[in-house]
Protein backbone atom coordinates (compact mmCIF):
# COMPACT_ATOMS: atom_id res chain seq x y z
CA UNK A 1 0.00 0.00 0.00
CA UNK A 2 2.77 2.46 0.89
CA UNK A 3 4.45 1.84 -2.48
CA UNK A 4 1.19 2.71 -4.25
CA UNK A 5 0.80 5.89 -2.21
CA UNK A 6 4.37 6.94 -2.97
CA UNK A 7 3.92 6.24 -6.67
CA UNK A 8 0.74 8.32 -6.79
CA UNK A 9 2.36 11.20 -4.94
CA UNK A 10 5.48 11.04 -7.09
CA UNK A 11 3.26 11.35 -10.17
CA UNK A 12 1.51 14.32 -8.60
CA UNK A 13 4.78 16.06 -7.79
CA UNK A 14 6.24 15.55 -11.24
CA UNK A 15 3.85 18.25 -12.48
CA UNK A 16 1.53 18.39 -15.46
CA UNK A 17 2.65 17.88 -19.03
CA UNK A 18 1.51 19.96 -21.96
CA UNK A 19 -0.88 17.21 -23.04
CA UNK A 20 -2.91 17.23 -19.83
CA UNK A 21 -6.05 19.27 -19.30
CA UNK A 22 -5.09 22.78 -18.32
CA UNK A 23 -1.66 22.75 -19.90
CA UNK A 24 1.47 23.38 -17.85
CA UNK A 25 0.03 25.75 -15.23
CA UNK A 26 0.33 24.07 -11.78
CA UNK A 27 -3.41 24.06 -11.13
CA UNK A 28 -4.94 23.23 -7.77
CA UNK A 29 -7.45 20.57 -8.81
CA UNK A 30 -9.64 20.81 -5.70
CA UNK A 31 -11.48 24.11 -6.01
CA UNK A 32 -12.49 24.49 -2.36
CA UNK A 33 -8.94 23.74 -1.23
CA UNK A 34 -7.59 26.31 -3.68
CA UNK A 35 -9.92 29.03 -2.42
CA UNK A 36 -9.05 28.16 1.20
CA UNK A 37 -5.36 28.38 0.39
CA UNK A 38 -5.84 31.78 -1.24
CA UNK A 39 -7.52 33.05 1.96
CA UNK A 40 -4.65 31.76 4.09
CA UNK A 41 -1.92 33.23 1.91
CA UNK A 42 -3.68 36.43 0.91
CA UNK A 43 -3.38 35.69 -2.80
CA UNK A 44 -5.67 36.26 -5.75
CA UNK A 45 -7.06 33.23 -7.60
CA UNK A 46 -7.48 32.37 -11.25
CA UNK A 47 -10.48 30.05 -11.57
CA UNK A 48 -10.49 28.13 -14.85
CA UNK A 49 -13.94 26.62 -15.47
CA UNK A 50 -13.45 23.84 -18.00
CA UNK A 51 -14.75 20.46 -19.13
CA UNK A 52 -13.43 17.49 -21.09
CA UNK A 53 -15.96 18.02 -23.86
CA UNK A 54 -15.01 21.69 -24.33
CA UNK A 55 -12.77 22.12 -27.37
CA UNK A 56 -11.94 25.74 -26.59
CA UNK A 57 -10.90 24.68 -23.07
CA UNK A 58 -8.45 22.19 -24.56
CA UNK A 59 -7.14 24.89 -26.91
CA UNK A 60 -6.49 27.22 -23.97
CA UNK A 61 -4.62 24.45 -22.19
CA UNK A 62 -2.53 23.57 -25.20
CA UNK A 63 -1.68 27.15 -26.08
CA UNK A 64 -1.92 30.00 -23.52
CA UNK A 65 -1.81 27.81 -20.41
CA UNK A 66 1.25 26.00 -21.74
CA UNK A 67 3.08 29.24 -22.49
CA UNK A 68 6.13 29.69 -20.25
CA UNK A 69 5.19 33.32 -19.57
CA UNK A 70 1.78 32.31 -18.19
CA UNK A 71 3.25 29.41 -16.20
CA UNK A 72 5.80 31.76 -14.60
CA UNK A 73 3.17 34.43 -13.82
CA UNK A 74 0.84 31.88 -12.20
CA UNK A 75 3.17 31.62 -9.17
CA UNK A 76 1.88 35.02 -8.02
CA UNK A 77 -1.70 33.77 -7.65
CA UNK A 78 -3.48 30.51 -6.80
CA UNK A 79 -4.49 28.90 -10.11
CA UNK A 80 -7.56 26.67 -9.65
CA UNK A 81 -8.92 24.23 -12.24
CA UNK A 82 -12.69 23.92 -11.80
CA UNK A 83 -13.74 20.70 -13.51
CA UNK A 84 -17.30 20.90 -14.82
CA UNK A 85 -17.21 17.78 -17.01
CA UNK A 86 -19.97 15.88 -15.20
CA UNK A 87 -23.40 17.36 -14.64
CA UNK A 88 -23.51 18.89 -11.17
CA UNK A 89 -19.72 19.08 -10.74
CA UNK A 90 -18.85 22.35 -8.99
CA UNK A 91 -22.38 23.61 -9.64
CA UNK A 92 -22.14 25.82 -6.57
CA UNK A 93 -19.12 27.64 -7.97
CA UNK A 94 -20.71 27.94 -11.41
CA UNK A 95 -23.71 29.59 -9.77
CA UNK A 96 -21.60 31.76 -7.48
CA UNK A 97 -19.61 33.19 -10.37
CA UNK A 98 -22.49 33.13 -12.89
CA UNK A 99 -20.66 30.84 -15.29
CA UNK A 100 -22.99 30.04 -18.19
CA UNK A 101 -20.51 28.68 -20.73
CA UNK A 102 -16.97 27.34 -20.89
CA UNK A 103 -14.20 28.11 -20.98
CA UNK A 104 -14.51 30.79 -18.35
CA UNK A 105 -11.69 32.31 -16.35
CA UNK A 106 -12.64 34.33 -13.27
CA UNK A 107 -10.05 36.20 -11.20
CA UNK A 108 -10.88 36.77 -7.53
CA UNK A 109 -9.39 38.40 -4.47
CA UNK A 110 -8.20 36.38 -1.48
CA UNK A 111 -11.75 36.11 -0.13
CA UNK A 112 -13.13 34.79 -3.41
CA UNK A 113 -14.81 38.02 -4.52
CA UNK A 114 -14.60 38.41 -8.31
CA UNK A 115 -12.19 41.04 -9.59
CA UNK A 116 -12.43 40.51 -13.34
CA UNK A 117 -13.08 37.98 -16.07
CA UNK A 118 -10.62 36.87 -18.72
CA UNK A 119 -10.37 39.60 -21.34
CA UNK A 120 -8.11 37.81 -23.83
CA UNK A 121 -7.27 34.19 -24.54
CA UNK A 122 -3.70 34.78 -25.64
CA UNK A 123 -0.68 34.44 -23.36
CA UNK A 124 0.25 38.16 -23.14
CA UNK A 125 -3.34 39.07 -22.24
CA UNK A 126 -3.53 36.43 -19.50
CA UNK A 127 -0.18 37.50 -18.07
CA UNK A 128 -1.47 41.09 -17.95
CA UNK A 129 -4.66 39.92 -16.18
CA UNK A 130 -2.60 38.00 -13.62
CA UNK A 131 -0.32 40.95 -12.96
CA UNK A 132 -3.32 43.25 -12.55
CA UNK A 133 -5.18 41.11 -10.02
CA UNK A 134 -2.02 40.11 -8.12
CA UNK A 135 -1.24 43.79 -7.69
CA UNK A 136 -4.63 44.40 -6.08
CA UNK A 137 -4.22 41.78 -3.33
CA UNK A 138 -1.82 42.09 -0.39
CA UNK A 139 -0.21 38.69 0.13
CA UNK A 140 0.69 37.33 3.57
CA UNK A 141 3.93 35.58 4.47
CA UNK A 142 3.36 31.89 5.17
CA UNK A 143 5.39 28.72 5.43
CA UNK A 144 4.46 27.59 1.93
CA UNK A 145 6.22 28.00 -1.41
CA UNK A 146 3.83 28.87 -4.26
CA UNK A 147 4.13 25.37 -5.76
CA UNK A 148 6.07 22.12 -5.49
CA UNK A 149 7.87 22.89 -8.75
CA UNK A 150 9.11 26.24 -7.44
CA UNK A 151 10.08 24.67 -4.12
CA UNK A 152 12.19 22.12 -5.96
CA UNK A 153 13.88 24.79 -8.05
CA UNK A 154 14.68 26.82 -4.93
CA UNK A 155 15.86 23.64 -3.21
CA UNK A 156 18.34 22.94 -5.99
CA UNK A 157 19.78 26.44 -5.72
CA UNK A 158 19.86 26.50 -1.93
CA UNK A 159 20.78 22.81 -1.51
CA UNK A 160 17.82 22.27 0.80
CA UNK A 161 15.37 19.36 1.00
CA UNK A 162 11.74 19.97 0.14
CA UNK A 163 8.95 18.94 2.52
CA UNK A 164 5.57 18.55 0.84
CA UNK A 165 2.73 18.55 3.35
CA UNK A 166 -0.11 16.48 1.89
CA UNK A 167 -3.29 17.51 3.66
CA UNK A 168 -6.95 16.55 3.57
CA UNK A 169 -8.57 19.11 1.22
CA UNK A 170 -11.22 19.83 3.87
CA UNK A 171 -8.68 20.53 6.61
CA UNK A 172 -8.54 23.84 8.46
CA UNK A 173 -5.48 25.30 6.75
CA UNK A 174 -5.15 28.25 9.13
CA UNK A 175 -5.08 25.91 12.12
CA UNK A 176 -2.55 23.62 10.42
CA UNK A 177 -0.31 26.53 9.54
CA UNK A 178 -0.39 27.93 13.07
CA UNK A 179 0.51 24.52 14.52
CA UNK A 180 3.44 24.04 12.18
CA UNK A 181 4.76 27.55 12.78
CA UNK A 182 4.76 26.76 16.49
CA UNK A 183 6.11 23.20 16.32
CA UNK A 184 8.75 23.12 13.59
CA UNK A 185 11.42 25.35 15.10
CA UNK A 186 14.34 25.88 12.71
CA UNK A 187 12.95 23.20 10.38
CA UNK A 188 10.80 26.00 8.97
CA UNK A 189 13.95 27.24 7.21
CA UNK A 190 15.99 24.03 6.93
CA UNK A 191 13.34 22.69 4.55
CA UNK A 192 11.43 24.36 1.73
CA UNK A 193 7.76 23.70 2.36
CA UNK A 194 5.00 23.09 -0.16
CA UNK A 195 1.34 22.29 0.38
CA UNK A 196 -0.74 19.80 -1.62
CA UNK A 197 -4.20 18.27 -1.14
CA UNK A 198 -4.37 14.49 -0.95
CA UNK A 199 -6.25 11.53 0.53
CA UNK A 200 -3.55 10.47 3.00
CA UNK A 201 -2.16 13.17 5.34
CA UNK A 202 1.62 12.91 5.28
CA UNK A 203 4.83 14.80 4.69
CA UNK A 204 6.77 13.78 1.61
CA UNK A 205 10.46 14.69 1.86
CA UNK A 206 12.22 15.23 -1.46
CA UNK A 207 15.75 15.59 -2.65
CA UNK A 208 15.10 18.43 -5.13
CA UNK A 209 17.58 16.89 -7.60
CA UNK A 210 16.00 13.41 -7.55
CA UNK A 211 12.71 11.97 -8.80
CA UNK A 212 12.07 9.51 -5.98
CA UNK A 213 10.99 10.76 -2.52
CA UNK A 214 13.48 10.39 0.32
CA UNK A 215 10.77 9.57 2.85
CA UNK A 216 7.06 9.62 3.52
CA UNK A 217 6.09 10.61 7.06
CA UNK A 218 2.50 9.86 8.15
CA UNK A 219 0.97 12.67 10.19
CA UNK A 220 -2.01 12.94 12.53
CA UNK A 221 -3.72 15.96 14.07
CA UNK A 222 -2.84 14.88 17.60
CA UNK A 223 0.85 14.12 16.94
CA UNK A 224 3.26 15.83 19.29
CA UNK A 225 5.82 18.14 17.72
CA UNK A 226 8.78 15.81 18.24
CA UNK A 227 7.17 13.01 16.21
CA UNK A 228 7.33 14.95 12.95
CA UNK A 229 10.54 16.78 13.85
CA UNK A 230 12.53 13.60 14.52
CA UNK A 231 11.32 12.08 11.27
CA UNK A 232 12.29 15.23 9.36
CA UNK A 233 15.76 15.18 10.89
CA UNK A 234 16.24 11.57 9.86
CA UNK A 235 15.08 12.30 6.32
CA UNK A 236 17.43 15.30 6.07
CA UNK A 237 20.35 13.03 6.90
CA UNK A 238 19.55 10.94 3.81
CA UNK A 239 20.03 13.98 1.61
CA UNK A 240 23.57 14.45 2.92
CA UNK A 241 24.68 10.91 2.11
Amino acid sequence: MQALVLAALAALLSGPSAGERGGKVPWVRDAQFGLARARLEGRATMLFFAADFCGYCAKLGEEAFSDDRVVAASQWIVPVYVDCTKKGDNADLQARYNVKAMPAVIYTDADGAPLREMQNRDAPGIVKDIETVAGKVASRTTLWQPSVALAREAGKKGKKPVAVYVVDPKADLARLHAKLMKDLGDRKTKFLWALEPGPTPSVLVLDPKADEPLARIPVKDDDKADVLNKALDEAAKLLKK
